[in-house]
Formats: structure tokens, sequence, C-alpha cells
């Protein structure tokens, strides 16, 4: 243990000087034209990294239009008014420019990944899929296809239909229950006549925001935005319509009899979890990282009664911090788990524990962080679902500020309540047995009735 602590730290180091040794990139906020721009410049850095952002994501569509932004989102590279798919996709692949979507949860993304050098002429592609995308009728019908296919073969995966089950018995009732993929029968019936109407409505500046990382000026930036700018409508103010919070304050459980034999039983608890906004953000990646080390080293290293147990947590505006397993002995597992909550709870790590946590994250925030495209996504975290893009760099300052006494304290308020999904054979589960675990007496401390 104490090498690998030596490892960890030396790492650590390591990164933090090759980081701080390098010239500070300059980092900015502005608006063109009414559009906001998020730069962020490394002189250095041969490639440039951006992403046109649509705040919202999936959590903003009606359930008759869950799918949807995933949808165009595919389509819209497929070709534009200027370019026709062929010759879009050679000049790209001319250049070595790459241009990909991402459709999430909070917010969802095209992007552009390019040589410095070859920024103009892959930025005149990418404006044009931004504002005038072709959207085929053939190339629709054939991502639809597609799209359609990874939702019927989710039934066909245990995790993934595991963690689709989790989502809808967490969040029934919230936004998130719904998944960017959409549901079969939303998707079968989109139309091109759907896709043109989102895109004139939703591609405005009021929910869009283009991030830029790498080796450019601000000027450049400047002069090549404006055209985007000009040609985007303004459209409505953006308001979210989320709930401030969704906190469980009863355990609850939801098994499902696998349909075809399965080899394991497949389960998740879910619970409350600070997002980026709370003050607990930082304490909590301690608090989960820890958990989730000793879990594993008691179900997998020294049990060996599962392959993959982890104790993890998903972010977001509203974030879940889960227990997951795949085992034949769900009862016992689920004890052993209950055991390493209630060890984090009552017993104070040590302050050679918590320098060992605080440095594994520094050396994986400056890992995460190597490319231009890793920087990109976590500015859109932090100014999209977080208290704006300028924080991101007090990550450092912020998880040394953690004390040993926050660790206890946040596993104490959040790590309660768990709401349990469960995928196998009904008659080797107990549901009292997951249903009985409460700290101190079944609520958590935040919690509001």
């Amino acid at each position: 243990m104490i090498k690998r602590f030596k490892i960890i730290l030396l790492l650590a180091l390591i990164f933090a000087f090759s980081c701080t040794s390098k010239k500070e990139a300059d980092s900015n906020k502005f608006s063109v034209g009414g559009l906001t721009v998020i730069l962020k410049i490394i002189p250095e850095s041969d490639i440039v990294s951006l992403g046109y952002y649509i705040n919202g994501g999936s959590a903003y569509l009606s359930p008759q239009q869950a799918g949807l932004e995933r949808l165009l989102l595919a389509v819209s590279p497929k070709g534009t008014e200027n370019f026709d798919k062929e010759t879009l996709q050679g000049q790209l692949e001319a250049m070595g420019s790459q241009i990909f979507s991402k459709a999430g949860t909070d917010y969802s993304s095209l992007n552009l990944k390019c040589l410095a050098d070859k920024f103009q002429d892959s930025w005149y592609i990418f404006q044009d899929i931004i504002l005038y995308p072709l959207l085929d009728s053939t190339e629709i019908e054939l991502e639809k296809a597609n799209q359609l296919a990874i939702i019927r073969s989710e039934r066909d995966q245990p995790e993934n239909y595991l963690n689709k089950l989790s989502r809808e018995f967490y969040f029934k009732g919230h936004p998130y229950a719904l998944s960017s993929l959409g549901l079969e029968r939303t998707v079968k019936e989109f139309s091109r006549i759907d896709l043109v109407k989102y895109h004139e409505n939703n591609f405005t500046k009021s929910r869009g925001l283009l991030i830029v990382v790498g080796g450019i000026t601000k000027q450049e930036i400047l002069d090549l935005a404006q055209k985007l700018a000009k040609e985007l409508p303004r459209g409505k103010k953006y308001e979210g319509n989320l709930p401030d919070k969704w906190i469980k304050t009863t355990s609850s459980m939801l098994t499902i009899e696998s349909k075809t034999p399965i080899p394991t039983n497949y389960l998740i608890g879910a619970a409350n979890a600070p997002n980026l906004l709370s003050p607990d953000y930082y304490a909590f990646q301690l608090a989960i990282q820890k958990l989730n080390t000793r879990v594993f080293e008691e179900v997998r290293t020294k049990r060996n009664l599962s392959y993959a147990p982890r104790a993890g947590y998903r972010r977001g505006r509203i974030s879940v911090n889960y227990l997951y397993v795949t085992t034949t002995q769900p009862d016992t597992v689920i004890g052993i788990m209950f055991n390493e909550l209630d060890r984090l709870k009552e017993n104070l790590i040590t302050a050679k524990e918590l320098k060992e946590l605080q440095m594994m994250n520094l050396t994986r925030y400056y890992m995460d962080g190597e490319t231009t495209g890793a920087q990109q996504s976590i500015l859109a975290n932090y100014e999209l679902t977080g208290p704006g893009f300028e924080n991101a760099a007090n990550f450092m300052e912020n998880i040394k500020a953690v004390t040993v006494d926050d660790i206890q304290r946040v596993s104490r308020t959040y790590m309660d309540n768990y709401q349990f999904t469960y995928l196998g054979d009904p008659s080797q589960v107990n549901d009292e047995v997951f249903l009985s675990y409460g700290w101190p007496d079944g609520e958590p401390e935040n919690a509001e009735k």
C-alpha cells in the first residue's frame, strides 16, 4: 500500500508540474452577435476542438419528442444545402477533421476536432451543418433504423436493460426518466417535418453555446463566428424545466424477472447525490471513491462473489450515487455493501487515506484533461450544469480543501434510501434485506418532505 501511494503521489506531482510549467491558457467568455462563446486558448496546441451545445438536452423534450434531438444531431452531418454527403465527408477526410454529435440528458452537442491550420476550412463545413442541414429523407430513415435497433437491443443486454429500468424507476415522473435514445413508439413516428421544425425552433442563440479549445486566437473566432451568430435565430429565452431536487426519503425496490435465462442477477441501488452547484460535490467525489475501493476489496478480492461490484456517481443537474453488482448471491453481497456503508459513516478515514484519495483525483483530473476535446467537455459541464466554466480551474483547490470530517458528513447525508432495481431470478432475492438499511433512522439529513 505504501509503494502504491508513493507511485500515485509521484504521478500527481509530475502532472501538476507539467501543467503548471506550461504557459497558462487564456480562457474567457464573450458574446458574438448574441451567441455566447467560451474560448480557451492553448498556444502550443496544434489541435482545435469545439462544440455547439444545445442547453437542456433530452430533459428539455416532451415525452412525445423523446429521441428527436438525438436523431436530428445524427442526421445533420449527412449533408447540407451547400455540401452533399460525399463532398462533405471527402473534404473532412482530406483535412483529417472529424465532426460528430453527442446527445445527453442535460445538453447535447455537435462537435468538431481538427488541426489548427485546417480550422478555417473545417469551420465552414461545421457552420453549414449547424445552419443548413439537408435532412435528407433517406438519411433520416437510415438513422431512425439505427436508433431503433439500439433501443430494441437494450433488452438483449442485461446491464443496459438494468440501467434503463433503474433510470425509469428512480426518475418516474421526472424528465430524466426518458433517455436521449427515446422510445420505439416515438422514434418510429418522427418525420422530416418534425426534424425541420425542431431545428428551426431550437438551434437558436438562446439555447446555443459555442465552446472552443486549442491553438487559435480570439480574433479568429470573432471573425468566423459572426455569420453563425447572424444566421441563428434568437429564439425564446431558455428556461430549464427541472425540479431543484429529487430526493427519496424511503427505500424501495423493483424486481424484474428476466424473460430469457441469464447466468447471474443484476442490480442497482440509486440514491441522491450532490451536483456541481453543491458545496458537498468535491467531498462526495472522494467519499464515493473510497466506498468503491472498499466494496471491490470486500466483494471481489476477498470473497469472489462478483466480478465487477462498484459504487459510483452519475453527475448532472440532478446527480445520483449508486451501488451496482452482478451476482448469484444478491442478499449476501448487499449485506457486505451495507457493512461498508456503515463503516464509512461510523469511522473517520485516516489522514493518509484522505491524502491518497486526493492524489488519485488530482492525477485523474490531469489525465482526463490532456486533450483539447476533454477540456472542452469539462468547460461545458461546469457551464451548463454547474457554477460556470471559470470554476473548472478551482478543481485542485477544492479537492485539497476536503477534510476527513467532510467525508464522513457527506456519506451520512447522501448514502441512504436507495431505490433498488433488480433484474434476474426473483427466488434468489429477499426484498426485506434490501429495504432494511437506514442511517440512522432511514432518512438523510438533507431530506425535504
